[in-house]
């Protein structure tokens, strides 16, 4: 039977290659929706932040998930046999911002992912879910990070809101038995895939929604220091976008069977100095304002990840290539105005978020 396949999010840094990706699979039975508001790229705007890549962007419906008849109208019209959700407001510091910003991130990502999984329910279809949350879930317990169930002891409001949403995916399946496959989501860095040959998501660079490696490689392109926290030697957890969309993919053929599986995408970890002298740039240590181990060594399993992959952890030297790639690909052009703040993390009169 063909797939119909429903990408929520698909507007944002997942969902764009996604949805790409899954228009060039002819080998395949599938029909494609693509879902967004376009919420990501008026919150990067809010804040003083845009991308710094051109690409091309895959259409998609412009429908708020938060509406609930929307959500009735769309399920009803498309009856997709899976449904890939990325959306989510997806910045632990964005989510930190202030009351309405704690506020509004749990209830856009709880109320999205329970209106899915309700009408889902209630319409008596049988839809298979593959759901990212994040590794940061469980926070940076003392042990090892399994893949399975775990406290929700995550260290911001966007986090937290993820461990619910998980606590909800396991009730639909313990409830509905539901087929639901759960990839908890690390810190993913790139801006190509290896189908394409340019550019084809965004690129962050502020303090609220730049990630890690693409702030370094900010950083080290615009020839102004790479700042890091402390000692920087806690580890953290990550993925190729390649790697991260391969998954995806190869989950749409995995035999999710009822109940909740929960799997954490990851491919390796670095530590924060370590990431940075692969950006090759200016490193300069400033007072930690986080209250943490600044020498956390984080160990996560992937077993049954690297199994769906189907591929190995990465080498050094695919890593610092990717990060050459993602440093060619920023263009220093496309910064806008008064860059300095959104980078630096600082919220003008101007530009309140």
């Amino acid at each position: 039977m063909p797939e119909r396949i429903m990408v929520t999010g698909s507007n944002g840094y997942l969902g764009n290659p996604l949805m790409l990706e899954l228009g060039i699979q002819t080998n395949k039975q599938i029909s494609v929706m693509g879902i967004d508001n376009g919420d990501r790229e008026r919150w990067v705007q809010q804040i003083g932040g845009k991308s710094l890549t051109q690409y091309d962007k895959a259409l998609y419906f412009n429908a708020n998930l938060q509406d609930l008849a929307s959500v009735i109208n769309i399920l009803n019209y498309f009856r997709p046999t899976i449904i890939i959700h990325l959306a989510s407001q997806p910045s632990g510091p964005y989510s930190e911002i202030s009351y309405q910003h704690r506020i509004g991130t749990q209830i856009n990502n709880l109320t999205i992912l329970m209106n899915l999984l309700n009408c889902v329910h209630d319409l008596g279809m049988d839809t298979r879910f593959v759901v990212a949350t994040s590794t940061g879930v469980p926070g940076s317990p003392n042990g090892s990070i399994e893949e399975t169930h775990s406290p929700n002891c995550a260290g911001s409001s966007y986090h937290v809101s993820r461990g619910f949403d998980s606590a909800n995916l396991q009730l639909a399946a313990k409830q509905w038995k539901m087929r639901i496959l759960e990839l908890r989501t690390s810190i993913v860095y790139g801006t190509r895939i290896d189908s394409f040959k340019s550019p084809i998501t965004r690129l962050d660079f502020d303090y609220w929604f730049g990630t890690v490696i693409h702030r370094f490689a900010f950083a080290s392109k615009a020839n102004i220091p790479i700042k890091i926290y402390g000692k920087g030697l806690q580890e953290k957890p990550f993925i190729s976008l390649n790697d991260c969309i391969k998954s995806f993919v190869n989950s749409i053929s995995y035999d999710i069977k009822p109940g909740h599986e929960i799997m954490n995408q990851t491919t390796h970890c670095l530590s924060v100095v370590t990431a940075a002298e692969l950006c090759k740039g200016d490193i300069t240590h400033i007072p930690n304002p986080r209250v943490e181990n600044e020498e956390y060594k984080m160990v996560i399993k992937n077993e049954k990840f690297l199994k769906l992959l189907d591929s190995k952890s990465p080498t050094k030297d695919s890593i610092q290539n990717e990060i050459n790639t993602i440093k060619q690909d920023i263009d220093l052009n496309l910064l806008p105005i008064n860059s300095q703040y959104a980078y630096d993390g600082i919220l003008t009169p101007m530009r309140p978020a």
